[in-house]
C-alpha cells in the first residue's frame, strides 16, 4: 500500500512539473513574435507587381496588453511594404470597458508606414451586431481608427498603392459557431462581395479558413485567413491540433495551401483571447512579396 501510494505521488508530481513546464513556455512563446516570409509566383505578377510586397496580420487580440508593438513595427518597418493589410480579430469583445489602446495604438503607428485596409473578424463582427449585449465597444473601436485604415466589410477596392482588386469578406455568426457543419460556396463569397473580376489580381480577406473550397470557386488569386491560432498546441508532423470550432486537427490550420489557381496563406495571428496558451507555435507578422514567374 505504501508503495502504491508514493508511485501514485510520483507520477502526481511528474505531472505537474510536466504542465509546471509547458505553461511556462506557453508565457515565453507568448511573449514573442516572429516574421514569416512568403514568396508568390504567378502568371498574374506583371512588372507593376514585381518585387512588391505586403504585410499581413490578424488575431491581435490585445496580445500582451501592448507589450509585442514595438517589436511589430520595427518588422514592418524594416519590410517596407506597399500595403498592410488585416484580417480582423484586433480586439476580443470580452467586455464593454475592454480596454482597447494595444490595438488602436499599434493600428496608429503602422498606418503611419503604409496604407492599411481591414476586414472584420468573428470578434469585431460580434461586438458591431451587439452578440455580447453592447455596441459600444464597436463604436469606440471603430471610432478610433476610422481615419487610419479603409475597412472592406463586404465590398471590394483597387488599392492605389498595387494593381489588385482587394476585398474584404465578413460572414456571418453561423459560419463560426461551435460544432456546425455549415458550407459555404463560390456563389456564397459572391452574394456577400460581388462577382470576382477575373481580369484583376484578387486577394480576399476571409478571416476564417475553413471555407478555402468556397473561396477558391468564388475565384481569389491569394485568400488571407487566420482565426485558427495555428491549432493553439503544434504537434510535429500533425500540426495544429483543434480549431475554434474545436475541431481536432483543422484541415487549414496553418501555413500555405493551394487549390487549383487560388493560394491560401493561413496565419497564426499574433494574440490569444479566452485560452492564453500556445505551444510550438510562435506569433508571427507575415510578410507576401510578389515575384515574376521569369525570375
Amino acid at each position: 500500500m505504501r508503495v502504491a501510494l508514493i508511485v501514485i505521488a510520483v507520477v502526481v508530481a511528474v505531472i505537474a512539473i510536466l504542465v509546471a513546464l509547458l505553461l511556462i513556455e506557453s508565457r515565453i512563446e507568448l511573449n514573442k513574435i516572429r516574421l514569416t516570409e512568403y514568396i508568390y509566383k504567378g502568371p498574374k505578377v506583371d512588372k507593376a507587381l514585381d518585387n512588391k510586397s505586403f504585410i499581413f496580420l490578424s488575431d491581435f487580440h490585445e496580445a500582451e496588453e501592448g507589450r509585442l508593438n514595438e517589436r511589430i513595427i520595427t518588422f514592418v518597418k524594416e519590410a517596407a511594404p506597399s500595403l498592410i493589410l488585416i484580417g480582423g480579430d484586433m480586439i476580443n469583445g470580452s467586455h464593454e470597458e475592454e480596454d482597447i489602446t494595444p490595438s488602436t495604438s499599434l493600428i496608429n503607428a503602422l498606418s503611419e508606414i503604409a496604407p492599411i485596409y481591414m476586414a472584420s473578424g468573428n470578434h469585431e463582427m460580434k461586438v458591431r451586431e451587439g452578440y455580447y449585449g453592447y455596441k459600444s465597444l464597436w463604436e469606440r473601436f471603430y471610432g478610433a481608427i476610422c481615419d487610419k485604415v479603409e475597412y472592406i466589410d463586404n465590398r471590394s477596392v483597387y488599392p492605389k498603392e498595387l494593381p489588385i482588386k482587394l476585398s474584404g469578406l465578413d460572414l456571418d455568426y453561423l459560419y463560426y459557431k461551435r460544432f456546425s457543419d455549415v458550407k459555404l460556396t463560390g456563389s456564397t463569397v459572391t452574394e456577400h462581395i460581388g462577382e470576382c473580376d477575373k481580369t484583376a489580381f484578387n486577394i480576399l480577406l476571409a478571416h476564417n479558413p475553413e471555407y478555402f473550397d468556397g473561396y477558391s470557386q468564388w475565384g481569389a488569386d491569394i485568400v488571407l485567413s487566420g482565426h485558427y491560432h495555428g491549432g493553439i498546441l503544434r504537434l510535429p508532423l500533425l500540426g495544429g491540433v483543434v480549431s475554434p470550432k474545436l475541431k481536432l486537427f483543422p484541415k487549414y490550420e496553418y501555413g500555405m495551401y493551394k487549390k487549383g489557381d487560388t493560394v491560401l496563406y493561413v496565419t497564426n495571428g499574433i494574440g490569444q483571447h479566452t485560452l492564453k496558451l500556445r505551444l510550438n507555435n510562435i506569433p508571427e507578422v507575415v510578410k507576401i512579396t510578389f515575384k515574376s514567374e521569369n525570375r
